[in-house]
């Protein structure tokens, strides 16, 4: 059972993190008529807040792609930490609290814009 000071803050955290990637699996769910492209939306949304971003980081350091299951893997564990950073501060309460929210879901939207158009190339 979720303590009743930890609901507002998960949602928060669940809806600025995962939200834009639920959007945009619905979005490629609907509008996109690539059977491939709407399995690949759905099969890495668990991973997506953190895919692109820990792909795009294995590629600079050591110059080849990592294995999917650790890209998948370490992809959820960005997101379980991003939602769990927004979680914490908006429990926490000041200023921040309420700037946070709003600047992870908007970077989090840019990413699952950035992960829609690496999954239609």
């Amino acid at each position: 059972m979720i303590p009743a000071d930890w609901k507002r803050p998960l949602v928060l955290g669940l809806g600025s993190v995962y939200g834009p990637f639920v959007l945009m699996a619905v979005f490629m769910g609907l509008f996109v008529p690539c059977m491939h492209c709407k399995e690949a939306a759905l099969t890495i949304l668990p991973a997506a807040p953190g895919y692109a971003s820990v792909r795009l980081l294995w590629q600079a350091l050591f110059r080849n792609s990592p294995a999917e299951s650790a890209n998948s893997v370490l992809g959820f564990v960005v997101g379980a930490l991003s939602v769990a950073v927004v979680a914490t501060t908006v429990r926490r309460g000041g200023r921040v609290a309420v700037v946070l929210p709003i600047i992870a879901l908007a970077a989090f939207t840019f990413v699952a814009i950035g992960t829609a158009a690496m999954i239609r190339m």
